[in-house]
């Protein structure tokens, strides 16, 4: 193996490995321009935008994020080329909380005690060739995991509760004159819920409730138009998710006839306008339109004996979602120092539902009556609704850039835009982050 990729591969794995002590994998700029503006930190584990990371060898960044509720957050990333072959990796979250403990008295039990709480780690790999990018990723995310092992008694309690987010993502760059760009995704959600007691080698399943979400997603986008000054987008996202139940509690017990069906789609819409060298403002306007379809519990069958559901709920319901984001960037020393400034709103939402309720015969499932019903919700300032963020970016040199956000707002207001005096201290320590990245 050549010098030089041994230098490549050491230099990656030291980018990866070094910050375990693992925010997104989003730069300070984008974060702070309400995700409009971007650099090689979102581009280079994106399967469309990974060719725009202009480096010889590799590039490197780290970070350091600060939220509100002693909650800290590290990433790391690193990329380069080996010949032809583009390869990327990242690795972040936030670290979990660990404890463990004895409890041992004389004559008595001996008792030990492990948890994981709260925290998630991702991890993401990038081959790119040609106008051709693939994705791995997987994201682990610990709520409350424990095991109590009492050795006296021959007894390990274990409470599982976790998600799991595994994802392969495809992306093709077809160019021309509109630059069509396409990505597919398939991947697998997984929230795990599930209690259990060994008693003498013997397990019980005392609880779960864990499910698993299916998803293939995909996207396009193109360019509307461009002139010197102005750029319009348009991109599309549709897909499918569905849901599946893991086996009950009891080892003779079968549940059947639940569904969870979704189909998510969205239409986005991308605005760019330069007015000089030194400042760009973007605007994009975005409708999601989700379509859900569920059912209740059809069938439980114990021991071989079937049972059915005395009533059962069909459901489909489409909502509509509309969000608006304006992100301004301003070099107020010329390729050296720029200030960065965004907002996002989206003040209503609403949605229909069709509902369908049968009262049945438990014995053979047969609908004895069932009734309709169409309900129109329309929501406002209902959680989620704005955000503001400013930063600045200092080019240290060609190859050296300090990314910051700043998250002021959020010490003043809720996310509703109501104003919460409870958050009156947080204006001494606001959200921030920080970002060095590194190219040679």
């Amino acid at each position: 193996m050549k010098t030089i990729n041994k230098k490549f591969i050491l230099t990656m794995l030291a980018f990866c490995m070094l910050f375990a002590s693992l925010y997104a994998q989003q730069s300070m700029t984008n974060k702070s321009t309400a995700g409009l503006f971007s650099n090689e930190v979102d581009y280079f584990c994106n399967v469309n935008e990974w060719q725009k990371v202009k480096v010889k060898k590799v590039f490197g960044f780290v970070d350091y994020a600060y939220m509100h509720k002693g909650k800290h957050y590290m990433n790391a990333g690193a990329s380069g080329k080996l010949g032809s072959l583009y390869i990327g990796g990242y690795l972040g979250g936030q670290t979990p909380k660990l404890t463990g403990k004895m409890d041992a008295t004389v004559g008595i039990n001996t008792i030990m005690t492990s948890e994981m709480l709260d925290g998630s780690v991702t991890g993401k790999m990038i081959f790119g060739f040609n106008n051709i990018g693939i994705l791995a990723s997987i994201k682990f995310v610990p709520e409350n995991i424990k095991t109590e092992i009492d050795y006296d008694a021959n007894v390990i309690i274990k409470n599982q509760d976790y998600s799991t987010d595994g994802m392969l993502r495809f992306g093709m760059n077809l160019g021309g004159k509109k630059d069509w760009k396409f990505s597919i995704e398939t991947g697998v959600e997984s929230q795990k819920n599930k209690q259990s007691t060994m008693i003498h080698d013997n397990l019980d399943v005392l609880k779960n409730d864990s499910t698993h979400h299916l998803r293939l997603l995909g996207s396009a986008g193109f360019e509307l138009s461009k002139t010197e000054t102005l750029r319009q987008e348009l991109g599309f996202g549709v897909g499918v998710k569905y849901k599946l139940w893991e086996k009950a509690i009891a080892k003779d017990l079968e549940e059947k006839g639940k569904l969870d069906l979704q189909i998510p789609t969205s239409v986005t819409y991308g605005l760019t306008y330069t007015a000089s060298k030194t400042f760009a403002l973007k605007f994009s306007a975005s409708l999601a339109m989700p379509i859900t379809h569920t059912r209740s519990l059809d069938e439980t069958i114990v021991s071989g004996a079937s049972s059915f559901a005395g009533t059962r709920k069909k459901e489909t319901r489409l909502d509509f979602t509309p969000a608006t984001s304006l992100g301004l960037s301003w070099q107020a020393v010329p390729e050296k120092f720029a200030l960065n400034f965004g907002i996002s709103l989206s003040p209503i939402s609403f949605s229909y539902t069709h509902v369908k309720d049968e009262n049945r015969d438990t014995s053979d499932g047969s609908v004895i009556n069932a009734s309709k019903k169409d309900l129109w919700e329309f929501a406002s300032n209902n959680g989620n609704k704005f955000s503001a963020n400013s930063g600045f970016a200092w080019f240290i040199t060609k190859n050296i850039t300090l990314d910051a956000d700043f998250n002021f707002f959020s010490a003043y207001f809720n996310d509703d835009f109501t104003f919460d005096k409870k958050k009156i201290p947080e204006l001494l320590i606001p959200e921030i982050g920080l970002q060095l990245a590194i190219k040679y």
